[in-house]
């Protein structure tokens, strides 16, 4: 089932049709080369276009109860294996909640580093900027060769 076979008044429209159309297009663009190897996740193939459909929905679901972060490049990425495993569950009692179970897990993942995703906590303890410099700060601390390169060839300035 995609969100074309739902009816107009179906919660699914009504989320879908009130995230940004770029969001959207982003999530679309990224979920299509999500796993290119694998048949699971891409192709033409029936099983691979439903597959790509439930990371969309639940990307997209995400994204409009998380309005601070939305969606951010790569989160395709963190999803794709939990989906794969709740949809390969063999139990196809299971397998049917897979886009449910999968959500859910999505979620917890993330609530424990969500503060990295928001732009406004950029420059806070809690954004990618502290968390960055911390990682710096370890790596100079356990491998000085390496992050001397890292600075000097990235420029990357914790």
């Amino acid at each position: 089932m995609t969100l074309d076979d739902l009816p107009r008044d179906s919660t699914w429209i009504t989320i879908q049709a009130s995230v940004d159309t770029e969001i959207i297009e982003q999530i679309d663009r990224d979920v299509k080369r999500t796993h290119p190897d694998m048949h699971f996740f891409s192709g033409d193939s029936t099983v691979a276009k439903s597959n790509q459909e439930a990371l969309k929905n639940i990307l997209i679901v995400f994204a409009k109860l998380n309005p601070g972060i939305r969606y951010v490049q790569g989160m395709n990425e963190i999803l794709a294996p939990l989906f794969y495993v709740f949809k390969n569950d063999p139990s196809e009692e299971n397998a049917v909640s897979a886009e449910a179970d999968t959500f859910f897990c999505f979620v917890e993942l993330l609530s424990g580093f969500r503060d990295n995703f928001v732009q406004q906590l950029d420059n806070s303890v809690v954004g990618i900027r502290a968390t960055i410099t911390r990682l710096s700060q370890l790596l100079k601390e356990h491998d000085e060769e390496l992050w001397r390169h890292l600075e000097i060839t990235t420029k990357v300035r914790s």
